[in-house]
């Protein structure tokens, strides 16, 4: 082990965004999973984003609220036909908490209802209503759904 005070019978995973496909196609071997801001068609949420800045055999540029510009190649675009989430999420085979903020504009909670309908149990879904994306500013109530499902699952 390197890491003799981890146990790994007991490893939770939690994935934001971007980061909830990439937690469902890895589908890794682990205790817990919290998908928060969580969808299944990557490939139209993220055209979405980059809105007139999509540009799938070129660059496409997107300028976020913080003023920083994003460039994507078109590899990046290409790759989502290698993966297909609403089939991955199938897989998943621990528990999973869903967590979607009622105010999200970039990601519809319709998003997280279809990935949860095809979840295995045991699963729950929260949406905190008043959250954006970023679950802001609702975080506290986040970071307790978050800590109360772990301790229940992990």
């Amino acid at each position: 082990k390197l890491q003799p005070l981890v146990d790994t019978a007991r490893i939770g995973m939690l994935g934001q965004s971007f980061g909830t496909p990439t937690s469902i196609t890895l589908h890794p071997n682990i205790k817990s999973l919290v998908l928060m801001g969580s969808f299944g068609h990557v490939k139209e949420i993220m055209k979405n984003l980059f809105g007139d800045g999509y540009n799938p055999t070129g660059i496409s540029t997107r300028v976020t609220s913080e003023g920083e510009t994003v460039n994507l190649n078109p590899v990046f675009w290409s790759d989502f036909e290698n993966h297909d989430i609403l089939k991955s999420i199938k897989l998943v085979k621990c528990p999973v908490l869903f967590i979607h903020g009622g105010g999200d504009d970039i990601v519809p909670v319709s998003e997280m209802e279809t990935l949860f309908d095809l979840t295995n149990e045991p699963k729950e879904k929260l949406v905190i209503e008043g959250a954006d994306h970023g679950l802001d500013p609702k975080r506290n109530e986040m970071c307790e759904a978050v800590v109360n499902w772990f301790a229940k699952t992990l």
